[in-house]
C-alpha cells in the first residue's frame, strides 16, 4: 500500500508542472469555447479510474483518453477537451485517479476563471454631406457643360472594434453597401485597412490579435451623370458580422453599431451645346 500510494503521489506532482505550463490560455478561457487539456506522467501500479468535475457551472468534459489506467503501464497522459457555456462561472478542475485494487484515489485541481465575452462591433461614418451636388467645373470649355469630364469622390469608413480579447487571435467579417446603381463610372476600391474587400458581395474578411483592427477606407468614384434622379448609396453595413477567436474556437455574434450613413447624390440636369 505504501508503494501504490508514493507512486501516486509522484506522479500527481508530475500533473502539477505539467498543469501550470498549460495555464495560459485554458485556465482563462472565453466562454462558449472549447479547449483541450492534457496531463501528462500518469502511473498506477494496479490500474486506475479516471473521473473529471468542475465546481464551478457551465462546464462539460468530452473526448476523455484514457478513462482506464493500465496497471504497471508506463507512463500514460490523460487529454480532455472542457466546453464552457456563455454563463460559465470560475471554478477548479478536479481529475481524481481511483486505484482499481484499494479504491483509494488522488486528485488535482486547476483553477479556472472565464474572462469576460469579447465584443465586436462595426460602425460606419463618411466625410460626405448629403444630399450632395455632383461636381462641375467653374471654367468648362467653351460651348461645353460644366458637368462634362467631371469626376466625384467620397470616402466612407468602417470601424471594426473588438475588446475583451487579450492576446488572442481572432478573425471577423462583415458586408459593407456602397452601391451606386445608374451613376457613370461607378467604382469602390478598398484605399486602405486590415480587411480584404470583396468587390462583388461587399464581403470583408480581415484578421487581428487582442486590439482593434485598422479602419477599412473606401474611396468611391464616379463620374458627374446628368439626366437621372438622385441616387442613394446606402452606406450601410447590411450584416453585423461575426467574429472567430482562435482561442476556443468559437464564433460570436457582432452587433453594428450605424447601421447606415446613406449619401444621396442629388440630380444634375443635362444641357447641350449651342445651336
Amino acid at each position: 500500500m505504501k508503494k501504490l500510494l508514493f507512486s501516486l503521489v509522484m506522479m500527481f506532482a508530475l500533473v502539477i508542472v505539467a498543469g501550470t505550463a498549460m495555464a495560459q490560455t485554458n485556465s482563462t478561457p472565453i466562454p462558449g469555447g472549447t479547449y483541450n487539456y492534457t496531463i501528462s506522467g500518469i502511473t498506477s501500479v494496479a490500474g486506475a479510474t479516471v473521473s473529471i468535475t468542475y465546481s464551478g457551472s457551465g462546464a462539460s468534459f468530452s473526448a476523455i483518453t484514457p478513462v482506464n489506467i493500465s496497471a504497471n503501464a508506463s507512463s500514460s497522459t490523460l487529454t480532455f477537451k472542457t466546453t464552457y457555456t456563455t454563463s460559465a462561472t470560475p471554478g477548479r478542475i478536479r481529475v481524481t485517479l481511483k486505484d482499481a485494487l484499494s479504491n483509494c484515489t488522488n486528485f488535482i485541481e486547476m483553477q479556472v476563471t472565464p474572462t469576460a465575452l469579447p465584443v465586436y462591433t462595426v460602425s460606419i461614418t463618411t466625410t460626405s454631406t448629403t444630399p450632395i451636388c455632383q461636381t462641375t467645373t467653374s471654367a468648362p470649355t467653351l460651348g461645353t457643360a460644366a458637368s462634362a469630364g467631371q469626376t466625384n469622390t467620397l470616402q466612407f469608413t468602417v470601424t471594426p472594434n473588438v475588446t475583451n480579447l487579450s492576446g488572442s487571435t481572432y478573425t471577423y467579417t462583415y458586408t459593407v453597401n456602397l452601391a451606386g446603381a445608374g451613376l457613370s463610372n461607378y467604382s469602390v476600391v478598398h484605399t486602405s485597412g486590415a480587411g480584404t474587400y470583396n468587390t462583388g458581395s461587399g464581403v470583408v474578411n480581415g484578421s487581428g490579435t487582442g486590439v482593434s483592427p485598422t479602419p477599412d477606407v473606401y474611396t468611391v468614384t464616379f463620374d458627374t451623370t446628368t439626366g437621372i434622379s438622385g441616387v442613394t448609396i446606402p452606406g450601410s453595413i447590411t450584416s453585423g458580422g461575426s467574429i472567430t477567436v482562435n482561442s476556443g474556437g468559437n464564433l460570436y455574434n457582432a452587433s453594428a453599431v450605424s447601421t447606415a450613413v446613406p449619401v444621396v447624390v442629388s440630380p444634375l440636369p443635362s444641357i447641350g451645346g449651342f445651336n
